[in-house]
């Protein structure tokens, strides 16, 4: 069936299970594995009660799966390092990316560091993993700065799926993803990859995280990095930014109808525009008016050739 949008004050029911995805996760990693056990050792780490020891690394990666992908240096090059790091776990400092930071300095990498803060504190923290970066869209200029970014976003994940915490999100999320990728079980899977793709909550993040960016851009940025994506939606911003420049312009000149009353004509007459100029500018209107009404198929040469008029002619309207 075809997914709809909500009607103002229904509920949606056929919702995404994330945390359903769990029970994959002993297969996936092949065997048993008691999480909880490793997060109850560390609780004293967890308050800041003592410093992180070789037997804690040796501990976490000895007893989770995650003992499989990592690379530890040699224990004797570790005791050393931590020895001179002395990392402590509590208080966080507020600049989250200190902690990474320091663990990076002992083990040369996020893979590893983020299973160490997993298990210290699996309510901030969890493992970092590409395939659930690539679900979650979140980027950032270095490592650190990527992995504390990366553990926001899942804390609204958390929320969003009530989950029992960022670690158990991110599993859930790598379990959801390895399902996936293996289709074991086509129908269901199908309809979970469909709920996923549909959820309003997962459109909402993509789109912050993608769209954001570009929506700091200046509107005739915005409206060109567009133009061959979507030449409408391309004309729509760039049409609103002209009317916007020209509303201002005539302003400049006494032209100041009632909002109903304002017309682009007698606008552009009060600014005495030479011909070609007007010329440029009336075509730039009536993309304008097929972008809004939906009168022609637009192209992105046109929509861009619309941009460049603007930009040219009606630069200096904004001073």
């Amino acid at each position: 069936m075809q997914d709809r949008g909500l009607e103002p004050g229904e509920v949606r029911v056929d919702t995404l299970d994330l945390r359903s995805f769990l029970a994959h996760f002993p297969d996936l990693v092949g065997g048993n594995y008691n999480l909880k056990k490793i997060e109850k050792r560390f609780e004293q780490l967890r308050v800041g009660e003592r410093i992180l020891q070789t037997r804690d690394v040796e501990f976490i990666f000895s007893e989770s799966p995650y003992g499989k992908w990592a690379e530890l240096p040699p224990n004797s090059q570790l005791e050393l390092k931590l020895q001179k790091v002395r990392l402590r776990f509590a208080p966080l400092p507020d600049r989250r990316e200190a902690i990474v930071e320091r663990l990076l300095e002992v083990f040369r990498s996020i893979f590893t560091a983020s299973v160490i803060l997993r298990f210290v504190n699996p309510t901030e923290f969890g493992v970092f993993s590409t395939p659930v970066m690539d679900l979650l869209q979140v980027r950032g200029p270095d490592l650190a700065t990527s992995y504390v970014a990366y553990c926001g976003e899942l804390r609204l994940w958390q929320k969003e799926f009530h989950m029992e915490s960022v670690a158990e999100t991110e599993r859930a999320l790598w379990c959801y993803h390895k399902a996936i990728e293996m289709q074991q079980d086509p129908e269901d899977l199908t309809k979970a990859q469909r709920l996923f793709e549909t959820s309003d909550f997962v459109l909402r993040r993509r789109a912050f995280h993608t769209m954001g960016p570009l929506l700091k851009k200046k509107r005739l940025d915005l409206a060109l990095a567009i133009s061959e994506l979507d030449p409408r939606l391309s004309a729509l911003i760039a049409g609103c930014e002209y009317e916007r420049l020209l509303k201002r312009a005539a302003a400049k000149q006494m032209y100041r109808p009632k909002e109903k009353e304002w017309r682009a004509d007698p606008a552009l007459r009060t600014l005495n525009l030479a011909q070609g100029v007007r010329i440029d500018l009336d075509e730039v209107w009536n993309l304008r008016n097929e972008a809004v009404h939906g009168l022609a198929r637009l192209d992105a040469i046109s929509v861009e050739r619309m941009i460049g008029h603007i930009r040219r002619h009606c630069g200096s309207w904004d001073s």
